[in-house]
């Protein structure tokens, strides 16, 4: 890993914190709120979407890592399942409680989080072609 990858994902944390905590919690006073996966009030689509996408993750993380050329694949290539699986969950259920509870804006945690998630890939596949 080298300093670029280390100096962003530090300033990403740092601005994910602030963001979180600082901005959404103490000024705007929205809380986060975490929900289980199966969960009983949540929408039962939801829940079979994140069913469907912890399955198609873990067949495309075997079917990248477990295959004969696994050992002459990019590691990125190797990962990417883990964070597409959080990306869109997080996404998922940002859209569930932007639907449930509207006037709530728990959902901006959740938005946030997914976005941080895909900068943060994006900092990883830009730091491991350099």
């Amino acid at each position: 890993m080298n300093t670029f990858t280390i100096v962003c994902l530090v300033s990403l944390l740092a601005v994910y914190l602030w963001i979180s905590e600082y901005y959404l919690k103490r000024n705007l006073g929205i809380k986060s709120k975490w929900t289980w996966m199966f969960a009983e009030d949540r929408y039962k689509i939801s829940m079979i979407i994140d069913i469907v996408l912890v399955v198609a993750f873990i067949y495309s993380f075997l079917s990248l890592n477990i295959d004969a050329n696994s050992e002459n694949k990019p590691v990125m290539m190797k990962i990417s399942p883990v964070f597409a699986l959080f990306f869109l969950q997080h996404l998922n259920q940002g859209i569930e409680e932007r639907l449930r509870n509207f006037n709530d804006k728990a959902y901006y945690h959740l938005f946030l989080a997914s976005f941080m998630i895909g900068l943060t890939f994006l900092i990883f596949l830009i730091g491991d072609s350099s």
